[in-house]
């Protein structure tokens, strides 16, 4: 396109976003080193690969452990299925997913709204990850 023909950017010109991925695993029952580097991982593979992350091991009730403990396990999980439905637009699954009863809770709720999930390369790069922290001492 010549010079003079460029499309100009206006005030309403949107910006293209980054897909937003909910992180989905294990929690409970872990400890808590253990789960926060495992998010953790998943966190720095997805942005790797450009996406946006909503990683529930950063909000409120896993920063703050004794607000944990007030407001108790359903609220938190109903306040991650809100983040689940209303920020993202994907999920993707760590490898102990299955295990938990957060993450099937959210993993039947991606379902029931059609989210997407993650190409297998990113979840091969989440899972060696991950495998990689469980060799470690």
């Amino acid at each position: 396109m010549p010079p003079s023909k460029k499309r100009r950017k206006t005030k309403n010109h949107k910006k293209m976003r980054k897909r937003k991925i909910y992180i989905s695993g294990a929690m409970t029952g872990l400890p808590r080193e253990e789960y926060m580097r495992q998010f953790r991982i998943a966190d720095a593979v997805l942005a790797k690969h450009g996406y946006g992350s909503i990683n529930p091991t950063r909000v409120w009730a896993c920063r703050w452990p004794w607000l944990y403990r007030i407001v108790g396990y359903k609220l938190t999980l109903l306040y991650d299925l809100w983040l689940l439905i209303t920020r993202a637009d994907g999920i993707v699954f760590l490898p102990n997913w299955v295990t938990s009863r957060g993450a099937n809770i959210e993993k039947a709720v991606s379902d029931w709204f059609y989210m997407m999930g993650v190409s297998n390369e990113v979840r091969e790069a989440i899972n060696n990850g991950i495998a990689e922290l469980e060799k470690q001492p």
